[in-house]
């Protein structure tokens, strides 16, 4: 059977070269050292910053997902791969009111926890919302936008070529988290 990809393609080997891939690098080379050697890189709740480099180094393994990615597919798929995967990202595949849904939901939920706090007896500082504001744009695009591109746009993409949604979904929310363990250490 002849196929467009440059090599033949196992969805499932795909997926686990990609997790191996992005987790050694992450583990071994970016996250893994900061946490052994103690190098602080920074946080929202404290006033303690690390080196910039380190800071550096953090935000790299964040796109280490996206960069992946991007890599295997260039290999497997060359241009027409690459080019198939980032329309994709673009794409839009929900209604408008979707994106409502979305947004009332987070304000819904923003809502209860402000009175469950009260209704608790807790005081909430109003201003740390106008103080926040400014990170939002960052923190989305070094946050969710630099990962996505290989856990739903590579791994979940292959693995539902051979498995349901809810097993592909899984086993990148797992393995997901397992990327993310060095962050809480």
């Amino acid at each position: 059977m002849k196929t467009n990809n440059r090599t033949s393609s196992n969805p499932i080997k795909d997926t686990i070269l990609f997790f191996t891939i992005t987790l050694g690098i992450t583990y071994f080379v970016l996250w893994g050292p900061l946490v052994i050697l103690k190098i602080p890189v920074g946080s929202f709740v404290s006033s303690q910053h690390g080196p910039g480099w380190a800071l550096g180094v953090m935000l790299l393994g964040g796109f280490m997902p996206s960069v992946v990615a991007l890599t295997l597919t260039g290999i497997k798929e060359g241009k027409t791969g690459l080019k198939r995967m980032l329309q994709s990202t673009f794409r839009v595949k929900i209604g408008f009111r979707w994106y409502l849904a979305m947004i009332g939901l987070v304000f819904i939920g923003t809502i209860g926890q402000i009175a469950l706090n009260f209704i608790l007896g807790h005081t909430f500082d109003f201003s740390l919302f106008l103080t926040q504001l400014p990170s939002l744009l960052p923190l989305i695009l070094i946050g969710p936008l630099s990962e996505e591109l290989g856990w739903r746009g590579y791994a979940q993409e292959k693995l539902q070529k051979r498995v349901n949604p809810l097993l592909s979904s899984l086993v990148v929310g797992v393995v997901w988290g397992l990327w993310h363990l060095p962050l809480f250490l």
